[in-house]
């Protein structure tokens, strides 16, 4: 920081030290005589050759676009730097003006050439061709308006006077070289931010007082009014070559600083290149008044005529291609509005704006993609993208015959929906779906089955879109529940039931606080020593008014209404209590808990069971904590994380329904679990001949090795429970032992 200051400081003293030593030989060049003329051959040998090593030094520590432009302008002053020096040798020996030769006035032009290549190759150059078209139009104008004020003001009186030798003609030249450049100036602006202070401004100012100064001289000589404005013209050079000298100091004007102001040149034009336009207007207004024009100034004029004719005409060619690009990205944010970008598809915006139209025959299919999350987890969200792309290539396809009878749209994730215009084709369209669905998904790497459920609703008297989408909703999930892979038409079976559920989801608002919740608990045994170690809680609703509520009616309706944290931290509560009296008499009793999804997501479970646990005086490894898959889909990374803190209290994890789901094993590596309970649909076929044997060796063996405890749920014989003693399977649940029962299940309990 110290060092950057330090540098800031060197070069604001540098600064003023040149602006100091500028002055002091300004006002020597006011001296007279010899002295003037060595003066001034200094200050220009030295300003131009020191500018032309300064520029080519900057440029050769450059990369892109800008070194370019400094080479030029270091050449130009090698250029001008040659002149002077010829020049100037001779003077500072003699004390006399050295004449100018041929080379010195060869390479005074080629300064002056490469001056103007050097400005249109600034970064904000336009680099289009109707941007190059505009910039030489707009040069046209300017230099054409500038040549026409200074042949009415000066040069031409002066070719009266002068008459046409090729001396004067040379003369002649200086002007209009310099009187070109400075269109250039001012046409380069116009394309760049003029109120910030960059290189390019100190240039063009540099080249005003260069042009100013050759027309005052030229003026004043044409006069012949003596001497007089030897020092202010020579001054007028010094400082001219000190301004493109010190260019360097500040940057070049980036491309990307000028992308607005040149789309605003693009359309309405800038009013700096034409600021000469005005100027000749008013300076023929002055001279038509005395006189006949020069031709020279009527071409002049009309030049600048069809330039601004031809500006304006490109940019009403602008204004037109402008209009044209904003409507076209009206029509496509319009579009992207309404669109799945993934898949093209009308996303779910879209799909209502199709069902606040859709007739009273209209039906609505809600397509769901079943295992999708299996295939983001195991192969990545590249073949994810693949397979929904692949989905709705073949929902386009199975609407083809409905032609514009039918809407595909894509709600979000992997859900899907078609809407169609007339009632009786939603059971053969659903039917077709799930026949092209049948065909294995080919994936950059490998195959993959693609299922799905459908809902399928037809829009009821009365009803709305929402109802519609309602409706198909409960169709979808009943179609998920009862088999997977199948379809499902809303009904007034599913009407009715869908009432009884939000009867249930009002009436359920006030089970917790109003005490109508009950557990029950299910005894775990162990199959080698017999007795039980523990039981699983499990939830049941006495109704006010419909008695015992089965969990598998009002847990969905819980969940609908978003009571399930609710729920699940009153049976924690509650569980952890009854445990701690059971205790008194069974000390090395534990109890299971089950946790849903949406009390993981809560981000509460960890805090919960320690302040439970604390209040009832229970060590934590009492407790465990039960996860199904299901609770897991929705965001394994946050569910190990809480998982992870009750793992640190102490708590143990059971990993709930294992086996049955896409990716168990994979949860058996990422989260941190101690149980293992095998579903009881294997425990169900032991016997059988669809390899569920086979299975649940290799669960128990897996648990062995990674030193889990097993335990198989759903045993309802002797047979079973004798087969998963042989398989080692170290503890049971079941109707063969005991249903669950109000109270905490004792010991003496035997297998």
């Amino acid at each position: 920081m110290r060092a950057d200051l330090t540098h800031v400081n060197r070069t604001r003293l540098a600064v003023v030290a040149g602006i100091v030593l500028l002055a002091a030989a300004e006002a020597g060049l006011h001296l007279g005589g010899a002295t003037m003329l060595r003066i001034y051959s200094v200050c220009m040998m030295v300003l131009t050759a020191g500018g032309a090593a300064w520029h080519a030094g900057y440029a050769w520590r450059r990369r892109g676009r800008v070194p370019r432009v400094w080479w030029l302008t270091a050449a130009g002053l090698a250029c001008w730097a040659c002149g002077e020096w010829t020049v100037g040798v001779p003077t500072l020996l003699t004390g006399t003006a050295g004449v100018h030769s041929n080379l010195a006035d060869i390479t005074n032009f080629c300064a002056l050439a490469l001056a103007v290549i050097a400005m249109v190759s600034v970064p904000t150059a336009p680099r289009t061709a109707a941007g190059k078209a505009r910039m030489t139009l707009d040069g046209l104008v300017a230099v054409s308006a500038f040549f026409g004020i200074a042949w009415l003001l000066i040069l031409g009186p002066l070719t009266r006077v002068t008459g046409d030798s090729v001396g004067a003609m040379v003369d002649l030249a200086y002007p209009l070289g310099a009187i070109a450049v400075l269109s250039t100036g001012f046409t380069v602006l116009a394309g760049q931010p003029v109120r910030r202070g960059n290189a390019l401004t100190v240039m063009s100012g540099g080249v005003v007082v260069l042009t100013a100064t050759l027309l005052v001289e030229v003026a004043a000589w044409a006069a012949d009014n003596g001497d007089w404005y030897e020092p202010w013209t020579r001054g007028g050079y010094v400082l001219a070559v000190a301004l493109l000298a010190v260019a360097p100091l500040l940057p070049l004007p980036e491309h990307t600083e000028a992308v607005a102001r040149a789309e605003a040149t693009a359309t309405s034009g800038s009013a700096l290149p034409y600021l000469p336009v005005a100027g000749l207007v008013a300076v023929v207004a002055h001279t038509a008044t005395r006189g006949r024009l020069d031709p020279e100034v009527v071409i002049a004029a009309v030049v600048m005529l069809f330039g601004v004719l031809g500006r304006q005409f490109l940019a009403l060619r602008s204004n037109a291609a402008l209009a044209r690009d904003l409507d076209r990205e009206r029509a496509r944010f319009a579009h992207d509005a309404v669109h799945d970008p993934l898949t093209g598809l009308p996303n779910r915006a879209g799909l209502q704006a199709a069902l606040d139209t859709a007739g009273p025959g209209a039906t609505l299919l809600l397509v769901d993609l079943d295992g999708f999350k299996a295939v983001n987890d195991t192969r990545g969200h590249a073949a994810g993208d693949e397979l929904l792309r692949e989905t709705a290539r073949r929902l386009r396809a199975a609407t083809v015959p409905l032609g514009d009878g039918a809407t595909p749209a894509r709600l979000g994730g992997d859900e899907f929906a078609v809407l169609i215009s007339s009632a009786g084709s939603g059971t053969a369209l659903a039917r077709d779906i799930l026949a092209r669905f049948s065909a294995p998904v080919r994936l950059t790497d490998g195959h993959v089955e693609l299922r799905a459920s459908i809902g399928v609703a037809g829009a009821r008297s009365g009803g709305d879109g929402e109802t519609l989408l309602r409706d198909a909703d409960a169709a979808l999930y009943q179609a998920k529940e009862l088999d997977k892979g199948g379809y499902r038409i809303f009904d007034d079976e599913l009407a009715a039931r869908l009432q009884q559920r939000r009867m249930l989801e009002e009436d359920l608002r006030a089970a917790v606080p109003g005490g109508q919740l009950r557990l029950v608990y299910q005894p775990i045994v162990d199959l080698a020593a017999g007795g039980t170690v523990g039981a699983e809680a499990l939830v049941r609703w006495q109704h006010p008014r419909l008695g015992l509520v089965a969990p598998d009616q009002f847990l969905p309706a819980a969940r609908a209404a978003g009571l399930l944290p609710a729920v699940d931290r009153w049976v924690l509560a509650e569980a952890v209590t009854a445990l701690a009296a059971h205790r008194a008499v069974e000390p090395d009793h534990h109890v299971h808990v089950n946790v849903s999804a949406e009390y993981l997501a809560a981000g509460t479970l960890a805090a919960d069971v320690r302040r439970e646990l604390t209040a009832a005086g229970l060590p934590a490894d009492a407790l465990v904590i039960e996860v199904t898959e299901t609770a897991l889909v929705d965001n394994l990374d946050a569910a190990a994380r809480s998982l992870g803190e009750l793992r640190r209290l102490g708590v143990r994890v059971a990993l709930d329904d294992f086996g049955v789901g896409y990716s168990s094993l994979s949860y058996l590596r990422r989260l941190p679990v101690d149980i293992i309970k095998i579903d009881r649909s294997f425990v169900r076929d032991l016997d059988g001949v669809d390899g569920s044997a086979v299975l649940v060796e290799a669960i128990v063996g897996l648990a062995h090795g990674l030193g889990l405890t097993c335990v198989a749920e759903g045993v309802e014989d002797e047979g079973q429970a004798a087969r998963l003693r042989a398989l080692h399977c170290g503890q049971a649940q079941g109707y063969l032992f005991a249903r669950p029962q109000p109270s905490m299940p004792r010991s003496s309990l035997r297998v």
